[in-house]
């Protein structure tokens, strides 16, 4: 897989603590959106394009592979 290659994981219902551990680390190559993530996009709050390069960039400077539409503006 190459270095910039991320995969998308939706989930109607949000992940457990032990699933998003799980998928972060240090050179995480999954971004975890939930509904309200979807529901943002779809409301026309914020573009896709722009949601995922929000979880990128946070999955980035983090290692964590999810991060709540509710945290956007943190």
């Amino acid at each position: 897989m190459a270095d910039n290659t991320m995969g998308i994981m939706v989930s109607m219902s949000g992940y457990s603590s032990v699933a998003i551990s799980q998928a972060s680390g240090k050179k995480t190559t999954l971004l975890l959106m939930d509904a309200s993530h979807l529901f943002l996009f779809l409301t026309g709050g914020m573009e896709f394009k722009d949601i995922i390069l929000r979880l990128k960039r946070h999955a980035g400077q983090t290692g964590e592979s999810y991060l709540a539409v509710s945290d956007f503006s943190k």
